[in-house]
């Protein structure tokens, strides 16, 4: 297979399963106290440039149902770019695997918790900025750093040992 060929169906299962693992969690996906299951997904960056089209498209996607409408929609798929950059230009200058991952998994642990209260504020919640901004960053923690970890260690296995398709 083509190496652009790769990228794209990796792009295109990376968007696929951050929409499918939200909406099969989507009680908990969406709103003030939320764990978003999927976004164990945004330390792919560290590994696979394209994955940052794919998280940003799956957000995307992701967000047309939520309850938050538009807002979601332009913050999330925003913050997520974002982040996915961050995540992806960390994984480039830092070379301790740890390091790459912890550095790395700080941009979509505090862009969402400083972004995603502002799409909650702005839809008319009253809820105090700050209390979101901590349930956010805690629940981003959790599904980042808890859950990434073992799945940025795997799939990083996987490629180094030249798996088809985990494999440049």
């Amino acid at each position: 297979m083509k190496k652009s060929t790769l990228k794209l169906v990796r792009c295109g299962m990376i968007t696929a399963l951050y929409v499918a693992l939200t909406y099969a969690c989507f009680s908990f996906s969406y709103g003030v106290i939320q764990i978003r299951i999927s976004e164990i997904l945004t330390v792919l960056p560290l590994l696979y440039p394209e994955s940052i089209i794919g998280l940003s498209l799956g957000c995307l996607l992701a967000d047309i149902g939520s309850p938050f409408g538009y807002l979601d929609i332009l913050i999330g798929t925003g913050t997520t770019l974002l982040a996915s950059l961050g995540t992806y230009f960390a994984g480039r200058k830092i070379k301790n695997l740890y390091a790459r991952f912890f550095v790395g998994g700080l941009f979509p642990i505090l862009l969402n918790a400083l972004l995603i209260p502002v799409v909650w504020y702005l839809a008319g919640g009253e809820e105090l900025y700050f209390v979101n901004a901590a349930s956010v960053g805690i629940s981003q923690i959790l599904c980042v750093y808890g859950l990434g970890l073992p799945f940025y260690l795997a799939i990083g296995k996987l490629k180094q040992k030249g798996i088809k398709g985990f494999a440049e």
